[in-house]
């Protein structure tokens, strides 16, 4: 009898204690939603972006983007405005061309050039989801990726992050006459098609327009559809340096 006693008086305590307890965060446990949601950009702060100076190739570049991510099943159209910054290589005579969404503090897309001459290639590319560091791309590319004389398609062939290969062509599309800040510039076209098998796999197809005797594109296009740590991104996105080339 004592002992039912007991057993009830700790019960009644229990539920009293239980019954105290407040949720310090009334959303917490509630469904998250949109995915990029969690993911907010601040406003865009007006600062003026330091471009290069006479004679050296490092600075930055005001870009114009659009597209759209889809992650989680969740497509979210991207910050229409960004940045484009140039800084030293990890090698001597490579450049480090970073891009940045807009009053993002860390880069959803780097790549390492070099130039042999005046011609461009692409030696490396990381592309990350900023959402998920899991998501990301990698590679190293064998020989590089030539972005401007293109006498004939080539094969291409690199390492990625995790053991992941990549394989793939590049080759020429053309070239055009045009403007850029007030100077007229030919533009040599390439189309890059490559595919990553392994632990991350999947396709990555970009155009580039490079201005000949130039360091960087100044039209990207780029669709990317991969799976990494079993969790896919498809990404659709167009960028634009700013100003605008005019034809």
């Amino acid at each position: 009898m004592r002992s039912s006693s007991m057993a009830a008086s700790v019960l009644v305590a229990a539920a009293a204690l239980t019954g105290g307890c407040t949720a310090v965060n009334k959303a917490a446990g509630e469904p998250v939603g949109h995915a990029f949601q969690l993911l907010e950009y601040p406003q865009p702060v007006s600062q003026p972006v330091a471009e290069p100076a006479e004679g050296s190739p490092y600075g930055g570049y005001s870009v114009e983007v659009a597209g759209s991510v889809t992650y989680l099943k969740e497509t979210t159209v991207l910050p229409k405005s960004g940045l484009l910054t140039i800084g030293p290589g990890p090698r001597a005579g490579e450049l480090q061309v970073q891009h940045y969404y807009q009053g993002d503090r860390f880069p959803y897309e780097t790549g390492v050039l070099s130039k042999d001459g005046t011609a461009s290639t692409l030696n490396a590319i990381t592309i990350v989801n900023p959402l998920d560091s899991r998501v990301s791309l990698q590679c190293a590319v064998a020989g590089g990726i030539a972005l401007e004389n293109l006498n004939e398609p080539r094969d291409l062939h690199g390492e990625c992050g995790g053991g992941a290969k990549l394989s793939g062509t590049v080759r020429a599309d053309g070239t055009r006459q045009a403007t850029w800040r007030g100077k007229p510039v030919e533009l040599a076209r390439t189309v890059v098609d490559l595919t990553i098998t392994g632990m991350t796999s999947g396709k990555v197809h970009q155009i580039n327009d490079v201005p000949k005797g130039g360091s960087f594109p100044l039209y990207t296009a780029i669709d990317v559809n991969m799976t990494a740590q079993g969790i896919n991104l498809t990404e659709e996105l167009e960028r634009y340096v700013l100003p605008r080339v005019q034809d």
